[in-house]
């Protein structure tokens, strides 16, 4: 998984939780991935492919004059840009960006505290597997109202 990420995404780096130190069955569970990416459009397709992942809650992409903080778990497909500006966080280095980045620290993601604050933009009815199974029922009520039947 996190050669596929660094191959793909520019993947510079994760944080993980230790999930054997809770279940002896788990091993690490990524909660942030920290990617580059030279301009919007491959920042957006780094986005695609961590969602494709469904590995990771939030993602970090870091430009040149920017940092965008994305949730891992939810994408849209088509999104105009000035929708885009409000689904992700454009973050320029300033008070505000530190704030918001602060809720990503090792003790913020550590104590579950920043499930507090940022749970609602990684909600799981929006990962990769919940839509491909809404969208497979929306084919299903698709083909019954157009009368195909189940055989």
């Amino acid at each position: 998984m996190f050669r596929k990420a660094r191959a793909e995404c520019k993947l510079h780096g994760a944080y993980v939780l230790n999930g054997s130190a809770y279940d002896k069955t788990q091993g690490i569970v990524p909660v942030v991935y920290v990617c580059e990416a030279n301009s919007e459009g491959e920042a957006r397709e780094i986005h695609r492919k961590v969602w494709n992942q469904n590995a990771v809650p939030f993602l970090l992409v870091v430009s040149q004059g920017w940092v965008r903080l994305y949730p891992g778990f939810k994408y849209d497909r088509d999104v105009s840009r000035d929708r885009l500006r409000e689904r992700c966080r454009q973050l320029k280095i300033s008070t505000k960006s530190r704030a918001v980045l602060s809720t990503l620290r090792a003790e913020s993601l550590d104590s579950g505290r920043v499930w507090a604050q940022m749970g609602a933009a990684v909600a799981t009815e929006r990962r990769v597997d919940w839509q491909l199974l809404a969208n497979l029922r929306d084919l299903d009520e698709w083909l019954h109202a157009d009368g195909v039947e189940d055989s």
